[in-house]
């Protein structure tokens, strides 16, 4: 005669009880949404204790801007996510995967912050992952890209030069240049997230 001990719980039960942290054994859509809204509240926090009362206006300013490019980027990068196709990526030369959420999360990041800044792209000074060669000579990449980044950006004008433009803005270096910078890695593990 087996018995059954009372006291083991389901996956779910131990989520429940907080024992097995949340998101881990959900389906992916579903746990994607979960990592997004908590991306929400995490930098709901931070804009709270960056804008803190003893935070210049200059600053809480600056913070608005890049809280406000990422919301619209990972909304963005989670809507691609749904729907995303074989072509939507593609190998670099080292052989890593960049998708196309990768390229437009970058450029609506630049393009956010450079609205937001008193001398547009010659004062965003960001240090980023992808460069925007691949997609010069046009076609159905770049395309894409830039409809995303017009989507997102809610701005039907956006020509694919500037929206290459605005991926480039990442090409800054960095190091000894003096001043402050941005880094970016618009999608951190996109292997994970093309394998949904």
């Amino acid at each position: 005669h087996n018995k059954t001990c009372s006291n083991a719980r389901s996956p779910v039960q131990q989520r429940r009880q907080g024992r097995i942290r949340a998101g881990r054994s959900l389906p992916r859509a579903r746990s994607m949404a979960a990592k997004v809204q908590s991306m929400n509240e995490h930098v709901a926090a931070l804009l709270d204790v960056t804008c803190a009362d003893d935070a210049d206006e200059e600053n809480r300013s600056l913070y608005r801007t890049a809280i406000d490019a990422v919301k619209r980027a990972s909304d963005m990068c989670h809507g691609v996510q749904r729907g995303l196709a074989e072509e939507d990526t593609k190998a670099k030369q080292d052989d890593s995967p960049v998708t196309i959420a990768d390229y437009a999360a970058q450029a609506v990041i630049a393009l956010t912050l450079m609205q937001n800044s008193k001398g547009g792209s010659k004062n965003v000074r960001l240090v980023a992952e992808e460069d925007a060669n691949e997609l010069r000579d046009g076609g159905r990449l770049t395309e894409a890209v830039a409809n995303l980044v017009r989507t997102a950006m809610d701005d039907g004008e956006l020509t694919n030069a500037q929206v290459c433009d605005a991926i480039d803005v990442g090409l800054y270096e960095g190091g000894d240049q003096g001043g402050n910078f941005w880094v970016l890695d618009p999608i951190d593990g996109t292997r994970g997230f093309v394998g949904r």
